[in-house]
């Protein structure tokens, strides 16, 4: 999926918690990660 988009030109950005699992049993620490990974892309958005 990822290289169909990018062939069209998409700008595709992926991160995933691969201790976490599809449940999403990951720590704590590995849930602020991913909230900061979330919040930057928000604010470089948003500046």
């Amino acid at each position: 999926m990822t290289a169909a988009l990018e062939s069209l030109g998409a700008d595709v950005r992926y991160w995933e918690n691969t201790e976490g699992g599809h449940g999403g049993a990951a720590s704590p620490e590995q849930q602020a990660r991913l909230n900061s990974f979330i919040y930057r892309f928000l604010q470089q958005q948003l500046s």
